[in-house]
């Protein structure tokens, strides 16, 4: 994890990301640093994206990024043979883009189904896949059930800022779930596109900057962003925290070859001591 992974300049950058782990941020930062285009979650069957199309050497993108509901199968396998044609005219005008991959969004709409869909993606050769983690997954997932409850998942601001002060329940099936979700994304991931290297947004969390470091082949320059951080710990605006950290550590532990993080695996991995209490390793019984 610690080698940094050299960023080819002649095939698109795909992200495997995980919800809430920072690839808006490393998406928007590489396409500055590259001057590559932004494709936003571009394999993701609940996003509708722009039209993307090239004038005079020129990429343009008409519309907006648009949330929708899941289309049928077959409608989404033909979305998906269009993106791979938009890819790869791109690529024949040597044109390139950074693209985002919500790998555990397939079986969670098409099942058993989903696997022919991540293997059509996964099989395009002008696309380098990385995959983009989180250690603190806990976090990710309230970051992920506030920005829902809100409707507001990026601060625009040029500033930290704090969210409103809730008090928010969570739901444990809610946590149940997407932990589980976590697990399956992992799996997905390791099946259709094995041994690709991987990142935690923990290496670049509290300096933007350290980007520079995690890739070579990419010009060594600061470019500023059009987003911020929210600041202060998410955790206080949730009103049965103790008990669902309790849960995050009792299935920590219970799924540890899934999260190397709390065993000693990852020790160049820091999570900010502000984000509150992290798992202990318990009792033989769930090891």
């Amino acid at each position: 994890m610690n080698k940094q992974i050299e960023i080819l300049n002649n095939k698109h950058l795909g992200i495997i990301f995980q919800p809430r782990s920072g690839s808006h941020v490393l998406r928007e930062y590489m396409c500055k640093l590259l001057n590559r285009e932004n494709l936003h979650e571009f394999f993701n069957p609940r996003i509708s994206l722009p039209e993307i199309s090239i004038e005079n050497n020129i990429v343009k993108q008409i519309g907006s990024v648009e949330s929708i509901n899941p289309r049928p199968y077959a409608e989404e396998k033909s979305s998906i043979l269009n993106k791979i044609e938009i890819l790869q005219n791109l690529s024949n005008n040597e044109k390139y883009g950074v693209a985002s991959v919500y790998s555990a969004a397939y079986p969670k709409y098409y099942q058993k189904s989903a696997s022919s869909l991540l293997e059509l993606i996964a099989q395009q050769q002008n696309i380098q896949f990385i995959e983009l983690d989180r250690a603190d997954v806990l976090y990710s997932i309230i970051s992920l059930f506030i920005s829902a409850k809100t409707d507001v998942f990026h601060n625009t601001d040029q500033q930290m800022k704090l969210r409103s002060n809730f008090n928010l329940h969570m739901d444990m099936t809610y946590v149940e779930e997407h932990l589980q979700t976590y697990i399956d994304n992992k799996n997905l991931t390791k099946q259709h596109f094995e041994n690709i290297p991987i990142i935690y947004y923990e290496q670049y969390q509290n300096k933007i900057t350290n980007i520079l470091n995690l890739f070579t082949g990419i010009p060594k320059k600061i470019v500023g962003l059009g987003s911020n951080k929210f600041k202060g710990n998410h955790k206080e605006l949730i009103s049965n925290i103790n008990e669902v950290e309790d849960y995050y550590e009792e299935f920590v532990n219970k799924h540890s070859e899934y999260f190397p993080q709390y065993f000693d695996k990852l020790p160049a991995i820091t999570i900010p001591a502000s984000q509150g209490r992290q798992p202990k390793i318990l009792l033989p019984e769930y090891s």
